[in-house]
């Protein structure tokens, strides 16, 4: 099932329901897909509130900078595996400002 609808200029959206049910948007920016079933997440505003930036995160949780910009603007979900990887790398972070849970960055799994 796909609905159209046109914006001002040269910006068209798509939005489609994926096989698994998801609702995607297709042709945003770049043409890239945002899935509206990703889970809400604290991850952006912990790891701005304690000065990190997408590489160091991702230096620190062992993962790429691709992955956490991608989770971060709901591009994809990521596995319950790689979200402990980023709750340990923020916990490594040498200038935190206190120790987190996974609730507290993950508050719905």
């Amino acid at each position: 099932m796909v609905f159209n609808r046109e914006r001002s200029g040269n910006f068209r959206q798509i939005l489609e329901i994926s096989e698994r049910g998801e609702k995607v948007v297709t042709g945003g920016h770049r043409g890239r897909r945002a899935i509206f079933g990703v889970p809400k997440h604290n991850l952006t505003e912990i790891r701005e509130g304690e000065g990190l930036s997408k590489a160091d995160l991702a230096r620190l949780s062992d993962i790429s900078v691709k992955t956490i910009y991608a989770f971060e603007h709901h591009i994809r979900d990521t596995k319950r595996e790689t979200k402990y990887k980023i709750v340990n790398g923020l916990n490594r972070n040498p200038r935190k400002t206190r120790t987190y849970t996974f609730k507290d960055v993950f508050p719905n799994g």
